[in-house]
Protein backbone atom coordinates (compact mmCIF):
# COMPACT_ATOMS: atom_id res chain seq x y z
CA UNK A 1 0.00 0.00 0.00
CA UNK A 2 0.88 3.46 -1.23
CA UNK A 3 -0.81 7.05 0.50
CA UNK A 4 0.46 10.40 -0.50
CA UNK A 5 -1.57 13.31 0.34
CA UNK A 6 -1.30 16.37 -1.37
CA UNK A 7 -2.43 19.89 0.03
CA UNK A 8 -4.86 21.63 -2.75
CA UNK A 9 -4.77 25.33 -1.94
CA UNK A 10 -5.45 26.22 1.86
CA UNK A 11 -4.49 23.74 4.14
CA UNK A 12 -8.17 22.48 4.82
CA UNK A 13 -8.56 20.77 1.40
CA UNK A 14 -6.43 18.06 0.76
CA UNK A 15 -6.43 15.25 -2.00
CA UNK A 16 -5.12 11.91 -0.72
CA UNK A 17 -3.92 8.99 -3.34
CA UNK A 18 -3.79 5.63 -2.63
CA UNK A 19 -2.64 2.66 -4.10
CA UNK A 20 -2.91 -1.05 -3.25
CA UNK A 21 -1.26 -4.45 -4.85
CA UNK A 22 -2.12 -7.84 -4.04
CA UNK A 23 -0.15 -10.54 -5.45
CA UNK A 24 2.54 -7.78 -7.33
CA UNK A 25 5.33 -10.65 -8.16
CA UNK A 26 2.38 -12.76 -10.04
CA UNK A 27 3.47 -16.16 -8.47
CA UNK A 28 0.38 -18.83 -9.06
CA UNK A 29 -1.26 -19.25 -5.58
CA UNK A 30 -2.38 -23.02 -5.43
CA UNK A 31 -5.23 -23.54 -3.51
CA UNK A 32 -4.68 -27.67 -2.69
CA UNK A 33 -5.44 -31.02 -3.22
CA UNK A 34 -8.08 -33.67 -1.95
CA UNK A 35 -5.94 -36.02 0.59
CA UNK A 36 -9.18 -37.53 2.13
CA UNK A 37 -9.21 -41.16 1.80
CA UNK A 38 -12.76 -41.97 2.93
CA UNK A 39 -14.01 -44.32 5.97
CA UNK A 40 -14.21 -47.47 3.12
CA UNK A 41 -12.14 -49.78 2.24
CA UNK A 42 -11.83 -47.95 -1.57
CA UNK A 43 -11.23 -44.28 -1.75
CA UNK A 44 -14.43 -41.84 -2.03
CA UNK A 45 -15.07 -41.31 -5.58
CA UNK A 46 -16.13 -38.15 -7.60
CA UNK A 47 -18.84 -37.70 -10.41
CA UNK A 48 -17.55 -39.79 -12.69
CA UNK A 49 -16.90 -42.63 -10.92
CA UNK A 50 -12.84 -42.04 -10.77
CA UNK A 51 -11.24 -41.53 -7.67
CA UNK A 52 -10.90 -37.93 -6.17
CA UNK A 53 -7.83 -38.63 -4.42
CA UNK A 54 -5.32 -36.48 -5.62
CA UNK A 55 -7.30 -33.95 -7.46
CA UNK A 56 -7.70 -30.24 -7.18
CA UNK A 57 -10.32 -28.93 -4.47
CA UNK A 58 -11.69 -26.52 -6.94
CA UNK A 59 -12.30 -25.25 -10.72
CA UNK A 60 -9.40 -26.35 -13.64
CA UNK A 61 -6.77 -24.57 -13.01
CA UNK A 62 -6.56 -24.93 -8.77
CA UNK A 63 -5.18 -21.35 -8.37
CA UNK A 64 -6.41 -18.06 -6.49
CA UNK A 65 -6.87 -14.96 -8.46
CA UNK A 66 -3.38 -13.50 -9.65
CA UNK A 67 -2.29 -10.43 -9.58
CA UNK A 68 -4.54 -7.35 -8.53
CA UNK A 69 -4.30 -3.44 -8.22
CA UNK A 70 -6.51 -1.08 -6.95
CA UNK A 71 -6.41 2.94 -6.95
CA UNK A 72 -8.29 5.48 -4.93
CA UNK A 73 -8.59 8.91 -4.60
CA UNK A 74 -10.06 11.16 -2.00
CA UNK A 75 -10.70 14.83 -1.24
CA UNK A 76 -10.76 15.83 2.24
CA UNK A 77 -12.07 19.12 3.11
Amino acid sequence: MIERPFALGSERVQLTLRAEAFDVFNHPNFVGFNGAFGNGTTPPLGANGQSVIGKPLTGITNQLPARSLQFQARLNF
